[in-house]
């Protein structure tokens, strides 16, 4: 019985995304839709590990529960500026293939097992051609966008939450929080 729900989870899951998905093709420009089209997604339960370990250690990072030396961080309560910089530093990633995340994920429980789900497939083999259409896919992104080597070395993460920055106060109470690291040098 339990493996059955597991399918069915899964499935249903799958669904979400690809239903997303087709809504987000219906809204998008024919040259990101085109982009978009070309790449591998990656359904749940296939999001990569890689990923899942780079938006929590974007969270971590800000948190102040992990360190990290040559990592860039922004916490901004104003999403032009966030965009600005994720576009920024995704023009400093190297030449290589990257997994692409964008719009929302939710925390599930399924039978005492913790999962990372989000809303769109991952897409996989992104290059940096990509880059020239991350300015759209970023105003697409609900302040949730990874950039995401095959390695996890190499990231640029966005992601946001509702709060209020005392330093930076803004009518939307949205907190946008994002890294950058490139373990490769």
């Amino acid at each position: 019985m339990r493996m059955q729900k597991r399918i069915l989870f899964d499935l249903a899951t799958k669904n979400s995304q690809r239903l997303a998905l087709e809504q987000l093709y219906a809204g998008a420009s024919e040259g990101l839709k085109s982009v978009l089209m070309s790449h591998a997604k990656l359904f749940h339960p296939k999001t990569p590990e890689q990923l899942k370990r780079a938006v929590a250690r974007c969270a971590r990072l800000h948190s102040g529960t992990e360190a990290g030396e040559g990592i860039e961080l922004l916490q901004t309560s104003y999403e032009n500026n966030a965009i600005s910089w994720f576009l920024e530093r995704a023009k400093e990633l190297p030449l290589g293939d990257y997994f692409l995340w964008f719009r929302k994920a939710s925390g599930i429980t399924f039978e005492g097992k913790n999962e990372w789900v989000p809303e769109l497939p991952v897409l996989a083999g992104v290059n940096m051609a990509v880059v020239g259409q991350l300015k759209e896919i970023a105003s697409l992104s609900k302040g949730h966008l990874a950039v995401v080597s095959n390695d996890g070395r190499v990231a640029v993460v966005m992601d946001s939450y509702s709060g209020f920055l005392q330093a930076e106060p803004s009518p939307e109470e949205i907190v946008y929080e994002l890294a950058f690291w490139n373990s490769l040098g």
